[in-house]
């Protein structure tokens, strides 16, 4: 049976891969702090814990003024240099190389799976035709769409522009954004915002959202220096 592929074996393909860890905020990604003399908190009441704190920080002060710096884990990251990410997710564009391809049947629909190493950590992914990309801007391109941010608004605070809001959409789209949202809760079309929150796409999805009584909605900022 001949398969149609994206990609063959021993080609060289880009993806996104969510960042995990970002660099430390407190450190800037050394790991170390620098100080002078560890503080060392006496604990015997409030009154000598506070005093105790001033007089040491006082202390410390004078000694990284005389160059009397030590250097200390970061107690933030524990010395990695690295935290957790946290918020809303953020995506790169890795690069990896096709080591073999398989098909598999998914609903009577055939599926084709890419497992491709990582050429920057050596491991394997494994990826379908839409979440792999032959060009490293298209990949990019797709990255910093992921990227932008998407907030949860009031629908309220939401500008429709008159363009938008003298036309009736058809019958077929109002229906196929129920369809999406009895099937994920959710819909397939993003409602597009500029920084001033006015409506620049996804306007079916608004009204839907609208007609459902939800009155916070979730929208993606997209400003107009980023579209273009």
């Amino acid at each position: 049976m001949n398969i149609e592929t994206k990609a063959n074996v021993g080609d060289i393909v880009y993806y996104l891969k969510r960042i995990s860890r970002v660099n430390c905020s407190v450190c800037a990604g050394t790991g170390k702090i620098h100080l002078g003399t560890a503080i060392m908190p006496n604990a015997e009441s409030p009154d000598a814990f506070a005093a105790s704190l001033s007089e040491q920080f006082m202390q410390n002060l004078t000694e990284m003024i005389i160059g009397n710096v030590r250097e200390y884990d970061c107690p933030e990251c524990g010395g990695k240099g690295t935290v957790k990410a946290t918020g809303q997710s953020r995506y790169e564009v890795g690069k990896g190389t096709v080591v073999s391809i398989e098909a598999t049947m998914n609903q009577g629909h055939e599926k084709v799976i890419y497992r491709v190493t990582d050429s920057t950590s050596a491991t394997n992914r494994t990826l379908t035709d839409e979440k792999l990309y032959l060009d490293q801007e298209a990949a990019e391109k797709q990255c910093r769409f992921m990227n932008l941010e998407r907030r949860v608004v009031p629908l309220e605070c939401v500008q429709i522009p008159p363009r938008f809001a003298k036309t009736i959409p058809c019958n077929e789209k109002l229906v196929n954004r129920l369809n999406e949202w009895r099937s994920h809760r959710k819909f397939e079309t993003e409602i597009y915002v500029d920084e001033n929150l006015n409506l620049f796409d996804g306007y079916t999805s608004y009204l839907v959202y609208r007609m459902l009584g939800i009155f916070d909605i979730p929208v993606v900022i997209w400003p107009e220096d980023a579209r273009k």
